[in-house]
């Protein structure tokens, strides 16, 4: 017979409250990702669908890098200002300003 299994229930018991801190924050750290660096042909289109959604309103998956992180927004370019590099887009719940730095893909 097997014994069971409970992971680190059987350990936390014992461990201090600076332990657990310690552990949550490792297992945080291993989902961090980098930001990946774009090719040109993918900048070129990410322009072309940028252009496409703000002349014709069409919506478009914008997925972004924040907090060592990728997050998807889907919404509508409502502006993109270049001397700022970032650019807004809007749904219906939420109106969203990101650097444009930030963009990892567009659909």
């Amino acid at each position: 017979m097997q014994p069971m299994e409970r992971g680190n229930k059987k350990w936390c018991s014992i461990f201090l409250p600076e332990h657990k801190q310690m552990i949550n924050e490792l297992a945080n750290q291993e989902k961090d990702v980098s930001k990946p660096e774009l090719t040109e042909d993918k900048l070129e289109e990410i322009n072309r669908i940028f252009q496409r959604s703000l002349e014709h309103f069409e919506p478009i998956d914008v997925v972004y890098y924040k907090d060592k992180r990728f997050h998807t927004f889907h919404g509508v370019i409502t502006q993109v200002n270049t001397i700022l590099h970032t650019f807004k887009i809007q749904n219906e719940d939420k109106l969203l300003t990101i650097p444009l730095e930030n963009i990892v893909d567009v659909k």
